[in-house]
């Protein structure tokens, strides 16, 4: 019998995207968005904002400061409601 291969560890690691509010450093309420690796639990955040930027800046950075053995993160689970402001119009 051959003997067996290690498995490979995924490339993309799931994660949660939490959409919220929190204080800023002037203390006025913003949008923001948090982020946790669903295989070792690490958060990050508040990236500022609800766009889809904001949620890749939060998913980089994530990336970056996680342990777990994958190569990536992607977001597969949303919670709280997203918020996106329309550009405004001049009169």
């Amino acid at each position: 019998m051959p003997p067996l291969r290690k498995k490979r560890p995924p490339k993309r690691a799931p994660s949660v995207v939490y959409f919220r509010h929190a204080k800023n450093e002037k203390g006025h309420k913003q949008l923001c968005v948090y982020v946790e690796c669903e295989l070792s639990g690490n958060l990050v955040g508040p990236v500022w904002g609800h766009s889809a930027q904001s949620v890749n800046k939060a998913l980089a950075m994530l990336t970056q400061e996680c342990d777990c053995p994958s190569k990536f993160h992607a977001a597969n689970e949303y919670h709280g409601k997203r918020i996106l402001h329309s550009a405004r119009r001049e009169e």
